[in-house]
């Protein structure tokens, strides 16, 4: 089955596997639905569809600065 974490915000986030989060960082950055956005901004959209993994805002910063 799925694995979901109970956000701050009180909303269920779907954890990502591992080998799917860069394809998800690079939609979200500049995919169809992206604009470039730097790393804050694209965890905020990665969050708001409702995905989440341990270190999201670290790889985000990281990959995105």
């Amino acid at each position: 089955g799925d694995l979901y974490k109970l956000g701050r915000d009180e909303v269920s986030h779907s954890c990502v596997l591992e080998n799917e989060r860069k394809d998800i960082m690079e939609g979200a950055h500049g995919g169809i639905t992206g604009g470039h956005y730097v790393g804050d901004a694209t965890t905020q959209k990665i969050l708001i569809v409702g995905l989440w993994w341990e270190k999201l805002c670290k790889d985000c910063k990281d990959s995105y600065k």
